[in-house]
Formats: structure tokens, sequence, C-alpha cells
């Protein structure tokens, strides 16, 4: 019998918080050792899991979260939350936040184009089950320790009206801008010096809106104050970077595999 039918999610992920990136997931597994190998496997079931999860949960069409994106997307960081004593202490993955350095399009509130480059929350997710018990802002603040930035100098990809109530709630979030390329900033972002620099000259042709969205006492999204600004329509582009070094597998994983309840079922593949 296999041994790592016996791993718990408390095998595989020793904080309750780890960070994954392409830097930890090696292009080519043919020369690793077998217990590296499964502890790849085992990585894959959990991050493909949780990101179908966090795909049905926002209603989207498409999976944004998935093991084979984040190998190929070195400037990606995935942030795997876990309760470690869940399961009767074998531990459950509960929320995954994942960031990225996207190539935006904006305009200011002096309707100024700026080309920026900011980190951006790709997908964010908390099982349903645990939501509004503190996890959400646990891993929201401690990705925004771990690279040393403030909430306003982020950029959100397709926010969610839950995901806006979020923010409002914990990081005062009270006025937000939308662009037509679907990411959306705090009227705050451009105070940042890190964000970019204004592009002077002739500005796109193409025509879009931006809107401004406020919220009301009762914390529900109220759309006013509709301008249609000139913007590029849609266009990010992730820049070229460097592989941002991560976390050994050695070293968030004592023992070869985990699903991502504390199952103790091995695919077959792996019998």
């Amino acid at each position: 019998m296999n041994n790592t039918n016996f791993l718990s999610v408390n095998d595989l992920f020793k904080e309750d918080i780890s960070k994954i990136t392409a830097a930890d997931i090696p292009l080519c597994v043919q020369y690793l050792d077998k217990e590296t190998r499964i502890k790849l496997c085992r990585l894959e079931e959990i991050i493909n899991s949780i990101g179908l999860m966090s795909t049905k949960a926002q209603g989207l069409k498409r999976t944004l979260t998935t093991f084979e994106k984040l190998r190929l997307s070195p400037d990606h960081k995935l942030y795997i939350l876990k309760d470690g004593k869940s399961n009767e202490g074998a531990g459950e993955v509960i929320g995954i936040l994942k960031t990225g350095v996207k190539q935006l399009y904006l305009y200011d509130l002096q309707s100024k184009l700026v080309i920026a480059s900011p980190v951006c929350i790709l997908d964010f997710f908390v099982v349903d089950c645990k939501q509004r018990r503190g996890f959400g802002k646990k891993l929201y603040d401690y990705m925004l320790e771990d690279q040393k930035l403030k909430p306003h100098e982020l950029a959100i990809d397709g926010p969610s009206p839950k995901m806006l109530e979020f923010l409002k709630k914990h990081y005062n979030f009270t006025k937000v801008l939308k662009y037509s390329n679907n990411f959306a900033v705090c009227d705050k972002f451009f105070e940042s010096t890190n964000i970019g620099k204004t592009q002077d000259g002739t500005m796109p042709t193409h025509s879009a809106t931006r809107r401004i969205s406020e919220y009301g006492a009762s914390g529900e999204v109220h759309r006013n104050n509709v301008y249609r600004i000139p913007s590029h329509k849609g266009q990010t582009m992730a820049p070229k970077v460097k592989p941002i070094s991560g976390l050994s597998l050695k070293k968030w994983s004592s023992e070869a595999g985990a699903l991502i309840h504390g199952g103790r079922t091995s695919p077959s593949y792996l019998s």
C-alpha cells in the first residue's frame, strides 16, 4: 500500500499560509525523484480543485487558477490558506489568493492616460462555510505584507460585489474606478509613485467607459457619475519579468502528497 494515502493537508503544508510560484514547479519532471514527483502531483490536485471551486463560486466561464497556468506564469504568486484544525486535525485547504503583474492602460481622475504595471488580484476565494470568520482578511493581509504593498496600490481583475464589499469593510475602498478592460482600482491608486507614469501626447481613439462606484450605507454598490473617456479597449499585457523565487517544495512540505480536504484516496496513476 502506498503510504502517501495517509498523508493529510497538514503533512503537505506546514504553515497556515503557503506561497507557491512557478519557481517551485520544475518544467521537466522526468528526472526528479519519486517523492518530489508525488508532491507535485498532489499539489496539482490541490490547486486545480480549489481553483475549480473558486470558478464555480464566482459564476465564471473559465477557470482562473490551475496548476498549469501557475507553472507558465513566472510573475504569478499563489497563496494557499489552510485550516489546520479541520478534518479532525488533518487540515483542509480553505482559500486561495493569486496575484500577478499586468500592464494596464488607465485614465486617472483628471483623465490623463497612465500606463501602469501594478500587482493585480487575479483570483481570491474562501470556501463558503469559512467566510465571515476572518480567514479572507488573514490571507489578504499576509499577501500585502509579503509583497510590501498598500491596499490601494493593487488593481483588481473583475471584482464582484462581494469582493468590493470586502475591500470597503477592511481597507476603506469607498470609491472604485472601473475600466473597460475589466480591471478596477481604488481612487487613491494614482497617488502611489510606484504604479506607472503619465503618458503624454496623442490619446487613443477608442472610446470606453470608466465607472465610478460608490458604496451607500447599506454596503450595496451604487453606480453613478458615468463618464465617457478615451481608453485602450480592454488591453492588458503581461510584462517580461524574471521568475520570482518562492518556497522550495521541501520547505513547505515534509512528506509527499496530500488531498485538498485531507483525503486518503490516491489517484490510480500513483498506486
